[in-house]
C-alpha cells in the first residue's frame, strides 16, 4: 500500500502560514498516557551526516507502520538551515511485515547549516486496531547540509 502525505511544519519564521492539519482521531488505546516510542530506522541522511545541500532524499522507517495519518512536523532551535522552498511531500508504503516508509521528495535547503527536524511532543498515534498508542522519537532528522 502506497500513499502521499504532506509533512506540516510548524514553528517556521516566515509571515506564510500553512493550511491547519487535519485532527488525529479521538486516541482509544490503553496507554494514551504511556505512549510506545516508535524505532527509527533507515533513516536517511543518518543522525549527524553531511551532505551536499542539493536534492537532499530524507526518509525513515517504523514498525508496526499505519499508525499515521499526518505528520506534524516542526524545526528544532538547532535548525540553521532556513526553511524549504518547497513544501516536505512524501510517500508512505507498508511493505507485508507491516513496516511503513516515509520517503520525501528531495530537498534542497536556502542555506548550509544544521537541519534538524521535530516531530511534536504532544503527537501521539495508535495503532490501526485501536489498543496501542506510539510516539515518534525526536529529533526524526539531524544532519549538516554543506554548500553543493
Amino acid at each position: 500500500m502506497s500513499f502521499w502525505g504532506l509533512c506540516v511544519l510548524s514553528g517556521c519564521s516566515s509571515d506564510a502560514k500553512p493550511a491547519p492539519a487535519p485532527a488525529q482521531p479521538a486516541l482509544t488505546c490503553t496507554n494514551a498516557s504511556t505512549p510506545t516510542p516508535f524505532t527509527l530506522t533507515n533513516v536517511m541522511p543518518a543522525m549527524g551526516a553531511s551532505v551536499p545541500n542539493q536534492a537532499i532524499a530524507q526518509q525513515f522507517t517504523i514498525a508496526p507502520g499505519g499508525a499515521i495519518s499526518t505528520l506534524r512536523m516542526g524545526f528544532s532551535a538547532a535548525h540553521t538551515a532556513g526553511e524549504p522552498t518547497t513544501p516536505l511531500n512524501y510517500t508512505e508504503s507498508t511493505d507485508a511485515s507491516g513496516a511503513s516508509t516515509f520517503q520525501f521528495l528531495p530537498v534542497t535547503w536556502p542555506m548550509a547549516g544544521h537541519v534538524e527536524i521535530d516531530v511534536g511532543a504532544d503527537e501521539e498515534f495508535q495503532d490501526p486496531a485501536g489498543t496501542t498508542c506510539y510516539t515518534i522519537p525526536n529529533p526524526v532528522f539531524s544532519y549538516d547540509v554543506t554548500a553543493p
